[in-house]
């Protein structure tokens, strides 16, 4: 991604704290809460102090009222940019935003949070700035003969490519594919929220890996799944009494066998 995009981005986050009190950057989840919280790199932020994971006191605590559009936002950003800029790069962003948080907290001013808000978005703007400048860029996606071993190029454009299908180098570029897709839909914009549980992990449904983006089940499948008819009816009868919309995964699984099923016929 560019970096004028990339800051333009950051940007309308930022104009989203103007509307509606920000509510708009809310990330929905499936936990008791109904949104994510922010717990990574050393930061928890939360509306109070019994959703806090112990870690021994080396996180810093963020209680806030709050806590729900705080979190968003510091989720939304860490989403925006990750694709473009190295693990480190957000790493040390969040230690940063744990700084001006607490400093924010421990000043007791009225209001402290939406002022923290806006700062930390001015900070992204800066920092992931000058990151962008010095990461490399994405290598291109290889297909690997597992006889010859000889490496092959593939790109996304290509038709007929697949997600995590044979022979691919990196057999988990579906759920990476579908990151980018769930960002692309994510619409920050008054009136619609987007939505994806962050603060979950895999889940399983029929012995199938998979991740919740708000009520879709985004499954994890590799080229060492089994998919058959019975498996997917299976899965979608299960999304349907979790009360999960099953129409993803059944449009990405049915793609997915009928492609193995037309390699095997040749």
């Amino acid at each position: 991604m560019k970096q004028s995009k990339l800051t333009d981005i950051i940007t309308r986050l930022g104009g989203a704290l103007e509307k509606d009190a920000g509510r708009g950057l809310v990330v929905c989840s499936t936990n008791v809460l109904g949104y994510a919280l922010f717990r990574e790199h050393g930061l928890q932020i939360l509306p109070d102090e019994s959703h806090e994971i112990d870690t021994g006191g080396s996180c810093v605590l963020i209680v806030s009222a709050r806590a729900d559009v705080m979190s968003g936002l510091a989720l939304r950003i860490k989403d925006a940019v990750e694709a473009d800029v190295t693990k480190e790069s957000i790493a040390s962003f969040c230690l940063k935003l744990a700084e001006l948080l607490k400093a924010k907290r421990d000043s007791k001013e009225p209001g402290w949070e939406a002022v923290a808000m806006k700062d930390a978005v001015s900070m992204a703007i800066v920092h992931f700035s000058k990151a962008t400048n010095l990461e490399k860029k994405r290598e291109p996606r290889k297909r690997i003969d597992p006889f010859t071993g000889q490496e092959l190029p593939l790109h996304d454009e290509e038709p007929g490519m697949e997600l995590g299908g044979w022979g691919e180098a990196d057999p988990m570029y579906h759920l990476q594919w579908a990151r980018r897709s769930l960002r692309g839909a994510m619409d920050i914009s008054e009136g619609r929220r987007g939505s994806i549980a962050a603060d979950l992990g895999p889940i399983m449904v029929c012995g199938v890996a998979g991740i919740m983006a708000g009520k879709r089940w985004l499954p994890l499948v590799d080229r060492a799944t089994k998919l058959t008819t019975g498996l997917i009816r299976r899965i979608v009868a299960r999304l349907v009494r979790l009360k999960c919309d099953p129409s993803y995964a059944q449009a990405v699984l049915q793609e997915m066998l009928a492609r193995s099923t037309s390699k095997n016929r040749r």
